[in-house]
C-alpha cells in the first residue's frame, strides 16, 4: 500500500501471565500499544483509544506459508468496519 506509512512493530509475551503484545511506531510519530492472541490457525489484535478502535484478524494457510488478515477500525469505539485486507505470503 503506497499510501501506508513506514512502520516498525516489537511483539512480545510477558512470561509470567502469558499474554501477548505488539508495540507499534510509524514515520508520521503514532505509537500504539496492542493486545494480542495467537495460536495454530488464528492472529489477531486489538485496542481501543484515541483517534479510534482497531482490530485484526488473520488465519494461517497452506501451513502457516500464507497468512490472510483483516484490519477493521471503529471512529466510536465499537461499530467496527473494514480498513483493508492483506494477505502476508512467506517467500521460498
Amino acid at each position: 500500500m503506497p499510501e501506508a506509512p513506514d512502520s516498525v512493530s516489537i511483539m512480545g509475551c510477558d512470561g509470567v501471565n502469558g499474554t501477548y503484545y505488539q508495540l507499534y511506531s510509524d514515520d508520521r510519530g503514532v505509537c500504539r500499544v496492542y493486545e494480542m492472541s495467537i495460536t495454530e490457525s488464528e492472529w489477531k489484535l486489538w485496542r481501543k483509544g484515541e483517534p479510534f478502535a482497531q482490530r485484526f484478524t488473520a488465519t494461517f494457510e497452506d501451513g502457516g506459508d500464507i497468512i490472510r488478515g483483516r484490519w477493521e477500525l471503529a471512529e466510536d469505539q465499537e461499530s467496527f468496519h473494514t480498513d483493508f485486507d492483506l494477505i502476508y505470503r512467506r517467500v521460498k
